[in-house]
């Protein structure tokens, strides 16, 4: 099957077919059950639609089983039937097909953020993702489809589930919502970077914003990939009429952007909500027999964290690695990691990425520690806080696939070594979670002495990789540093295999610095000479200490020297002598998510200022100002969440002075309405309103209005927050603020959702709109203010 789509993608673009969901609205109208239930009451419907997407010219169509896990489905109480939904989908489907057309089984979001966001962790959405794309295989499908997700985790981990539940030929989106950004942070090269090892048959973007985004986020994927791409947009965004989603493209229109985007690089292409077999029509009357355009990749070996990527490639600027995470030597770093403790884990990482590195090694290894249980935390708060790509560094796999299971983006392993019992294992690792390693030329003998022997070494572990189906771009080569103290003649051997692994072997050296300057005094200017030398014989990437001045003038030196810093401009602003750059310290606690340091700065604060001070003061406008940079897109999700984690750290140390002037802001009551099984955005404005100081009582999803009145009664909600995602459950939105107004006229209510906007609040009757959580405190501010004004 795969050899058949590849032969077909070879010659012409593929179509496919457009919404399924919008469709059973416009004929079924507004229901409160999940779309998947229509296959087992009224099957003829789905067969129709997909019928009428055949005859638009659609080369492959998607079964009804969107929202077909078994987690989404619970949610509905229809977890016993999850076998027989997802099943009689791919049935319909292939009726209609009939051998025609190809039949993807539709595989989306489990509809709860995955750790750290949420409370599900990796290895259960695996499973569920796993046990669904077995059924859909079983059923008979020919190609997975995983789509319209919005977490980069939760997309990497529903393909490694699908990949190891089926051969099938897997196809994976993203959708993404802010313009070229999806709603946790991560842009078009992030999940590229991230999909491309696991070699799906195409990767791309789906659903999402205004189409008007795709041609260019398709344009950035084609840059760092030979994957085929898919794009899937909207019919437009839509406008709201009488709770009704309208969606504003006309076939022709619609058309248009789809040319555009197939300019870009897309060789599958098709539509999402909104759109009609009319649309489909359109878009194959212009595409369907056209070759797919050539691309030109940037070649290196790419790496990403959520938000970052880094492209590297020998003969270029030095890629700075952060060394400082390593208890190696540390006694009472070894016995903070012996007690779980990864508070100074995140310190290290956050004051390295102050320092400019461009990407952060974790080494955990210390006699009596738990790794397991530390590279979890440790890869959880860090990706959380900082938007660096982490190298795991470990020799204990266990402890390295602890890592990958919580990680957002692609890794490297640190490091693949030529002994007997490690090799395949960890390739096998590497592959599993998509990972790039280090090639360490050490075998069972010990390190060889020449530099002919270490290339030997490389070159094995390369050949055996490329056998496992890697490539040299997902390789980088340590060349080994030993201390110059000890072996004066292993500099020569270094220099010399850091020039055979960029000359011969062909991939980007790496090597930890400071290892040459082992039992010496004067380190820095050991370590900044060494870096010298390492880079003019061909060094890519380096260990070090990036906080150190010496090694930070060598490398903004070498950078500039090499060509790489036009107009001397970074080497000028980040060592010209323009005063020391002072930040207010409770705010760049809680930007940096630093919880440690926000400890300490609360209690010293005590010592001078009430807790009202140091809130009004201090905190409440670091947690504002931290708003601000997200709504302007200059901080990630994740950073957000960090920093609201971070204030609710001091707000936990003010609490008990509660008595002596600390402001008790009142209980806000949030709820998903009834209907609506989506509870994400909504706990992330529960989690970003405790850190301002109120009381949040979360009643979950899927909430009726009397339940929410009910809770109302007790008389502490100062405010209510009402979320609903799903266009299907306006109405029910509507009469929940209608019930709500009609039991407290002046009580307060704020909504969101991505379906809803200022206006439609306005027309639903609520006091006012956020758009994101970042957005939440003001809307409350605004609406309780109102609230006040209503009762005087």
């Amino acid at each position: 099957m795969k050899a058949k789509l590849s032969e077909l993608m070879r010659e012409r673009v593929l179509i496919f077919d457009g919404a399924m969901g919008t469709m059973l609205f416009d004929l079924l109208g507004n229901f409160d059950y999940p779309p998947e239930l229509v296959n087992l009451e009224r099957p003829d419907i789905p067969y129709e639609i997909h019928r009428k997407y055949i005859e638009a010219g659609a080369n492959i169509i998607t079964t009804n089983t969107f929202g077909g896990s078994r987690l989404k489905l619970r949610s509905f109480g229809l977890e016993d039937k999850f076998e027989a939904l997802n099943r009689l989908g791919v049935e319909i489907a292939k009726r209609a097909a009939q051998d025609r057309v190809f039949v993807a089984g539709d595989i989306g979001p489990l509809g709860t953020f995955l750790e750290p966001f949420g409370n599900l962790k990796p290895r259960e959405a695996f499973a569920y993702f796993y046990e669904q794309a077995r059924v859909l295989a079983e059923a008979g499908v020919d190609i997975i489809l995983v789509e319209t997700m919005t977490d980069l985790l939760e997309l990497k981990i529903a393909v490694m589930a699908a990949r190891e539940a089926t051969n099938l030929p897997i196809i994976a989106t993203a959708s993404f919502h802010e313009g070229t950004q999806t709603v946790t942070g991560s842009n078009p090269a992030n999940v590229a970077v991230t999909l491309s090892p696991f070699r799906v048959f195409a990767l791309g973007a789906n659903c999402g914003g205004n189409p008007e985004y795709f041609p260019s986020i398709i344009s950035e994927m084609a840059s760092l990939t030979d994957t085929p791409l898919i794009a899937q947009p909207n019919a437009g965004v839509p406008r709201f009429e009488r709770g009704r989603a309208l969606y504003p493209l006309k076939p022709s229109e619609l058309s248009e952007i789809c040319e555009r985007i197939y300019l870009a690089g897309a060789s599958i292409i098709g539509s999402c909500c909104g759109s009609t077999p009319e649309h489909t029509k359109e878009i194959a009357k212009n595409l369907k027999w056209k070759k797919p355009v050539p691309r030109e990749k940037k070649v290196g070996v790419h790496i990403s964290s959520r938000t970052k990527t880094l492209i590297i490639v020998p003969d270029s600027k030095l890629f700075v690695f952060g060394e400082r995470i390593n208890p190696s030597g540390k006694k009472t770093f070894q016995e903070e990691l012996r007690s779980g403790s990864v508070e100074r884990v995140l310190q290290l990482a956050i004051s390295q990425s102050k320092a400019n590195c461009d990407a952060i090694d974790l080494n955990l290894s210390a006699p009596g520690v738990e790794e397991n249980m530390l590279f979890e935390r440790a890869t959880k708060e860090i990706a959380k806080a900082v938007d660096l790509p982490i190298i795991f560094d470990s020799t204990e796999a266990c402890a390295l696939e602890a890592g990958f299971w919580y990680y957002p983006g692609r890794p490297v392993l640190n490091s693949v070594t030529a002994k007997e019992k490690e090799i395949a294992s960890l390739l096998e690792l590497a592959r599993k979670f998509g990972s790039a390693f280090i090639a360490l030329p050490i075998d069972d003998s010990g390190v060889p002495k020449s530099a002919e022997e270490r290339i030997k070494l490389i070159k094995r572990i390369i050949d055996i990789a490329l056998e496992m189906g890697f490539s040299k771009e997902d390789i980088l080569a340590d060349p080994i540093v030993l201390p110059v103290a000890t072996e004066l003649w292993g500099v020569r051997v270094t220099l010399a295999t850091i020039r055979e692994i960029v000359g011969k072997l062909g991939v980007p050296a790496v090597c930890g610095i400071s290892n040459i300057s082992f039992g010496l005094p004067a380190r820095g200017a050991m370590n900044s000479a060494f870096l010298a030398l390492c880079a003019e014989n061909g060094l890519t990437c380096a260990f070090v200490n990036p906080e150190d001045p010496h090694i930070q003038a060598t490398i903004l030196a070498l950078n500039l020297l090499k060509g790489y810093d036009r107009d001397c401009k970074e080497y000028i602003n980040r060592l010209g002598e323009s005063g020391p750059k002072v930040e207010e310290p409770f705010r760049a606690a809680i930007l940096s998510g630093d919880k440690g340091r926000i400890r300490e700065l609360v209690v010293s604060a005590l010592k001078s200022e009430t807790p009202i001070e140091i809130i009004e003061r201090h905190l409440i406008p670091a947690i504002r100002f931290a708003g601000k940079l997200y709504e302007e897109r200059k901080l990630y999700l994740s950073q957000l969440i960090s920093a609201s984690e971070t204030m609710e750290v001091a707000m936990e140390i003010l609490q008990p002075f509660f008595g002596a002037g600390v402001p008790e802001k009142g209980t806000i009551l949030l709820a998903t309405v009834e209907g609506d099984m989506h509870d994400i955005g909504k706990n992330l404005v529960g989690m970003v309103l405790k850190s301002y100081g109120y009381r949040v009582v979360d009643m979950g999803k899927n909430v009726s209005r009397e339940k929410i009145i009910e809770r109302c009664k007790c008389g502490d909600v100062v405010a209510v927050g009402l979320s609903s995602l799903m266009t299907t459950t306006i109405p029910s939105l509507r009469e929940t603020i209608r019930a709500l107004k009609k039991e407290f006229p002046s009580m307060p209510v704020v909504v969101g959702g991505a379906t809803l906007s200022e206006e439609l609040a306005k027309e639903l009757g609520a006091d006012a709109y956020a758009p994101d959580a970042a957005s939440a405190p003001e809307a409350f501010e605004r609406a309780i203010s109102k609230g006040v004004e209503k009762r005087i």
